[in-house]
């Protein structure tokens, strides 16, 4: 009997198995949210506020997670709600602000999202023979959030499919019981016949066999979990994340497969990128309305200028 004959169940994780974000670390989401709320006219009055954003917001959380099991122990999991309910009280964020940056964090994760060629293909796969599918996510964000982001993504039908969210269930994968809600709920008799595809070997992995689930793990993907720095964080170590992302097995899609393409998308595109990226503030910070570009590779500053500057 094949692996397909002896599955009945399939589900996957959502992060990092079905979708990438298109930067080093997922903590650098929030210099990103950070830069994106200066763009608005009240930063100059919430100009503290939006500086130490990403390190309140981590903080944030981890204060509400901390709550979350000092008051009903078991997992802490937490809603983004509940997060941002913290955020407010750590920062003293005005209601229209704080509604405001989370619109944007959530802008944000939206266009940061990629779709992962080899779990579309996954997903189609086990779709069109017929198997039953659902989504499980240690996540805060919202699951009808989670199920239109996949579909806009290209998971043809997700909003259709059992979606199951640890900040919803107040259960994890990391701890085991989230595989627990998802047996009840999907009536799941016989979990040999179940198989789990994501890429933390704990959570995922691990976790998953522990319940005699079937595994494949998403090793097609490379995540750094670390914080923001202390310091050095703003514009220069976005750009510096973002070109990272081309270091990570899931920016692989992107590169050219001829030697000499790769070359130049690897080594003189972020090269280019930072000169026209340094080229544009000089050209903000100096007031300048019109430039004249007088070089070589002037129609192609001329052109990403446009696009970062319309």
């Amino acid at each position: 009997m094949s692996e397909a004959q002896r599955i009945d169940i399939v589900t996957f994780d959502i992060f990092d198995t079905l979708v990438h974000r298109k930067i080093w670390a997922p903590a650098d989401i929030f210099e990103c949210v950070r830069l994106k709320l200066y763009e608005h006219e009240c930063s100059l009055l919430m100009h503290d506020t939006f500086r130490n954003f990403p390190y309140d917001r981590i903080k944030a959380e981890s204060n509400s997670r901390k709550r979350r099991q000092q008051e009903h122990g078991g997992d802490a999991e937490v809603t983004f709600d509940e997060i941002y309910a913290e955020y407010a009280q750590l920062t003293g964020c005005p209601s229209a602000i704080l509604d405001l940056i989370k619109s944007t964090e959530l802008y944000i994760e939206e266009h940061m999202l990629v779709t992962s060629p080899i779990g579309l293909e996954l997903y189609n796969k086990y779709r069109s023979a017929g198997k039953n599918i659902a989504f499980i996510s240690d996540m805060y964000l919202p699951s009808d959030w989670l199920s239109q982001m996949l579909e806009a993504k290209g998971f043809s039908g997700a909003t259709e499919l059992p979606l199951f969210v640890s900040c919803e269930h107040r259960a994890s994968k990391h701890s085991g019981s989230l595989y627990e809600v998802t047996k009840k709920q999907l009536a799941i008799s016989d979990t040999q016949r179940w198989l789990h595809i994501g890429d933390n070997k704990y959570a995922d992995i691990n976790n998953a066999q522990k319940h005699n689930i079937q595994t494949h793990h998403a090793d097609w993907s490379t995540i750094d979990n670390r914080f923001l720095p202390a310091s050095g964080a703003g514009a220069n170590h976005i750009v510096a994340k973002i070109i990272s992302f081309l270091e990570t097995k899931q920016a692989s899609q992107y590169i050219p497969k001829d030697n000499l393409e790769a070359i130049g998308y690897q080594v003189f595109g972020p090269l280019l990128f930072g000169f026209n990226t340094w080229l544009l503030n000089a050209c903000r910070e100096s007031k300048l309305k019109k430039w004249c570009l007088l070089q070589e590779m002037a129609s192609y500053c001329a052109h990403s200028s446009k696009k970062a500057n319309p």
